[in-house]
């Protein structure tokens, strides 16, 4: 815009609309994509489903859906995924022997659908009973007790009932730090595993 024969107040609102573009274009980031599990969109920049906005939380967000993707069940991409499930779920192994399967199978579907990371450590603990990963027993517990049917849990110790018991189902807690080179960061994924007896 020319400022010759234009008055003094047109210039300063001129001036005063292309302050408030670009400090509006500051704020708003473009998204990078799907934030996972999906969830409802709830600010102006979003459409239908949240979105991710910083890359970072995005990698991270690939990282845990190629590895509990499970193989086969993506359709046109039989191997894309791992098989945690599987070797967790097997009761043959040490848990020395699924770590050592797992590193191997995590690395090799890493390597292969998201080269652009590196994976630096890896951890796998069987975790046990507790009240987090062991809900439907104390959901039943707390159903009881407030029937007041005459039964009463309140001194049973459901870590010691479950020791020996099977099918019941085990938790696993895995660990893996990576490093995204590109941007010379480092992160830590965790995740919780459920084996399916």
């Amino acid at each position: 815009m020319s400022a010759l024969g234009k008055k003094i107040s047109k210039i300063k609102e001129f001036a005063e609309r292309k302050q408030e573009i670009v400090t509006s274009s500051e704020e708003i980031k473009n998204p990078i994509g799907i934030k996972t599990p999906l969830e409802l969109g709830s600010s102006n920049n979003e459409t239908l489903f949240k979105m991710h906005y910083d890359i970072v939380d995005q990698l991270n967000d690939n990282l845990k859906n190629l590895i509990l993707t499970q193989k086969g069940e993506r359709l046109g991409f039989p191997d894309f995924g791992t098989n945690l499930q599987t070797i967790y779920s097997n009761t043959l192994l040490s848990e020395d022997d699924i770590s050592n399967i797992l590193v191997s199978e995590i690395s090799s579907t890493v390597s292969k659908y998201l080269p652009s990371l590196r994976l630096e450590n890896f951890y796998s603990e069987k975790l046990s009973l507790n009240e987090k990963f062991n809900n439907p027993n104390l959901t039943a517990s707390n159903f009881y007790n407030a029937n007041n049917n005459g039964v009463e849990f309140s001194n049973i110790n459901i870590n010691n009932l479950n020791k020996n018991n099977k099918s019941v189902q085990e938790v696993y807690e895995v660990k893996i730090d990576y490093q995204i080179p590109v941007l010379n960061k480092k992160n830590t994924l965790v995740l919780y595993i459920k084996t399916s007896r």
